[in-house]
């Protein structure tokens, strides 16, 4: 792709995904119909959330599954999305934890 060509595709992106451009959820819940500017304080929340259900040693991680799985599925859907269920991430991801607890 030259760079006229990449240009172009970065423009175009800015018009449809507007505040969340490069931020994959953000433009997932574009794509859902969801206003960009909601979309991305959305995408920021469920950094959040993500990055608290992370930092949750494995009794409270299995105790929230117990109790509120809904809470650590959001999280994992939002590390899907991202892409940060990937090897060389260094967080943590819950589908281990959530398929032991089913």
């Amino acid at each position: 792709m030259n760079v006229e060509a990449i240009r172009k595709r970065e423009l175009e992106e800015k018009r449809k995904y507007g505040y969340c451009h490069k931020n994959l959820v953000g433009m997932h819940l574009v794509d859902q119909g969801v206003a960009d500017t909601r979309a991305i304080q959305i995408s920021k929340g469920l950094q959040a959330l993500y990055s608290a259900v992370s930092a949750c040693d494995e009794w409270q991680l299995k105790n929230l599954i117990k109790k509120e799985r809904h809470i650590v599925e959001m999280a994992n859907w939002f590390a899907e999305v991202e892409n940060l269920n990937e090897p060389t991430f260094k967080d943590r991801t819950f589908t281990k934890e959530l398929e032991e607890a089913k």
